[in-house]
């Protein structure tokens, strides 16, 4: 290599191996950096992704919480036994139902929890 890096502290020139150690921490210094431009960009704060995080698990927990209790309460607890195919039945319909319920919840609290912490943004 005919280019010199020079080290500024002793007016030396670097070895290959220095060069290449100094090269690394510039390259971790700017990802530091970029790290940092980016955290302090983001306009949510703790509270913010707290809301975001919790909001929807609650949601999600007591939507399918209150689906399951309505499911059990539509379902015979004594029922007689049931063929194979027919549980096989019972078991895709509550599964399919879950999931779309599931997906509307988590639609609906994702976007409800994103207006509160939009809101809150507007009030500082």
């Amino acid at each position: 290599m005919t280019d010199s890096h020079t080290d500024s502290s002793n007016g030396g020139t670097l070895s290959p191996e220095a060069r290449d150690i100094v090269e690394g921490i510039d390259a971790f210094d700017a990802k530091v950096t970029d790290m940092r431009k980016n955290f302090e960009a983001d306009p949510d704060d703790a509270i913010d992704k707290i809301v975001k995080l919790a909001f929807p698990a609650a949601a999600g927990f007591a939507a399918s919480k209150a689906l399951e209790m309505m499911w059990n309460h539509g379902t015979p607890k004594h029922a007689p036994k049931v063929g194979l195919l027919r549980g096989m039945v019972n078991s895709a319909v509550f599964a399919g139902l879950s999931a779309a319920v599931g997906a509307m919840v988590s639609q609906a609290s994702e976007r409800g929890s994103q207006a509160l912490v939009n809101r809150r943004h507007r009030k500082r």
